[in-house]
């Protein structure tokens, strides 16, 4: 997930500019996508919805810091 969100980063970075704003940016759009995906696994009943959101919720704050972490090397 923290490759993909460095994808984004990479393609978002000549509209909104380079730096941590950008990042969490990038970090959150991705969140949204992965949670888009991973939310149809709820409604089979497969994983109970308490477990799903939860997960979900923990990830979050961890892929934004992982997206601002590591755009910060990053040069063009």
């Amino acid at each position: 997930m923290g490759i993909w969100a460095m994808w984004l980063y990479a393609a978002i970075r000549p509209r909104y500019g380079p730096g941590p704003k950008t990042a969490a940016r990038a970090g959150f759009a991705w969140w949204v996508l992965y949670c888009l995906a991973k939310a149809n696994w709820g409604p089979f009943g497969l994983v109970d919805p308490k477990v799903l959101l939860t997960l979900l919720a923990a990830s979050l704050p961890a892929l934004v810091l992982t997206a601002v972490l590591a755009a910060w090397p990053y040069e063009e």
